[in-house]
């Protein structure tokens, strides 16, 4: 899914699109040279278009011969095996010839990141950090640096796209997976996801969320004497808008229509009722154990302040999307936040 949003001041200003790229995962944002919104919704939907064409699951399946001759091309100077292969316009082959991104991968690219930003000094810091996460073994092998000691590896994964196994392991429980969608791609507490209705979601473009304080997935905060017990309303009729980016739109407007009842998190063993938090996580934590998977919704939830903070989201408006407070999130999340100038000109308000 694709999604617009207007940079500027009318009418100097231009109109923008924002997408996740379909094999990388990765958020791009170009400008669409234009400060008419019709013509800007008519090239989000053509961009729409053209990202579903290239998902690995779609170039699996050919289109049978008299489906291509009925149709014809979709444009004069192209013909249907161009618009039905892109794999063969685009680098990288195939997806079965596509390698899966490892950990030593990660740990490459952000090793040559640590020896061009750091001295000598904290390269030996946090080359220290590493091999107590990764393994001496492991960082050696990458680095090239040896140490005495050789720590066992605390992360065991070998894969780095542990986001997309998680969700995938939870296919089989719709109502989980609608949690882990919302919490991971919307910054959610557990709390926050169970309440949420049928009529919390605004055009695909927003939810109206209950902000709620939850033991599991808050924020770190002592709980005071003075609050409701924890799980409730943080602050009485206290609600924010946070965004649907396209990925959670594009779960979404799959999800919607399977739906029955009001709830967006349906206990699926008690007829469509509202999921009690603590039996969420019960059964959250069992089909992670089956897996050997030890996500939980605090994960989920930093997964997706992270993430933002890579993206170049400025400190307000992601403390606004998560409803807390600046501080916590400098708080937590400092080491991967952009420096205050780059978040003014960045300007990536979600929409």
């Amino acid at each position: 899914m694709a999604s617009i949003f207007y940079r500027g001041k009318p009418p100097a200003g231009s109109w923008w699109v924002q997408y996740y790229h379909p094999r990388s995962g990765e958020m791009t944002r170009f400008s669409l040279a234009t400060g008419d919104r019709y013509t800007a919704e008519v090239i989000r939907r053509r961009v729409e278009l053209e990202v579903d064409l290239r998902r690995p699951e779609l170039q699996l399946q050919p289109l049978p011969p008299p489906v291509l001759e009925d149709l014809g091309p979709a444009f004069p100077e192209a013909s249907p095996k161009v618009i039905l292969a892109p794999e063969a316009n685009l680098p990288g082959a195939s997806v079965e010839s596509k390698p899966r991104a490892t950990t030593a991968d990660l740990l490459k690219l952000y090793w040559g990141m640590i020896q061009e930003e750091n001295v000598a000094e904290h390269q030996s810091n946090k080359l220290s950090i590493l091999r107590h996460f990764f393994g001496g073994a492991l960082v050696a092998e990458v680095t090239g640096v040896a140490c005495r000691s050789m720590p066992a590896a605390y992360f065991e994964g070998q894969f780095t796209d542990d986001i997309t196994h998680q969700l995938d392991v939870l296919r089989d429980c719709p109502p989980l997976l609608a949690a882990a969608q919302l919490m991971i791609h919307a910054g959610l507490r557990r709390a926050e996801a169970l309440w949420l209705t049928k009529d919390s979601i605004n055009n695909l473009e927003y939810l109206s969320v209950r902000t709620q304080y939850d033991e599991e997935s808050g924020d770190d905060l002592e709980q005071d004497p003075e609050t409701p017990e924890v799980g409730t309303l943080k602050t009485e009729a206290s609600t924010r808008s946070v965004s649907i980016l396209p990925p959670l739109r594009e779960f979404l407007e799959a999800y919607l229509p399977t739906l029955e009842g009001d709830w967006l998190v349906p206990n699926p063993w008690k007829s469509g009722q509202r999921w009690d938090k603590g039996n969420f996580s019960s059964a959250l934590r069992k089909l992670n154990r089956k897996h050997s998977l030890r996500w939980n919704c605090l994960h989920y939830r930093h997964t997706y302040a992270t993430a933002r903070c890579a993206e170049g989201w400025n400190v307000w408006d992601l403390a606004n999307e998560m409803g807390t407070s600046i501080a916590m999130i400098q708080k937590h999340y400092a080491a991967f936040l952009q420096p205050a100038r780059l978040q003014r000109q960045s300007q990536t308000a979600p929409r």
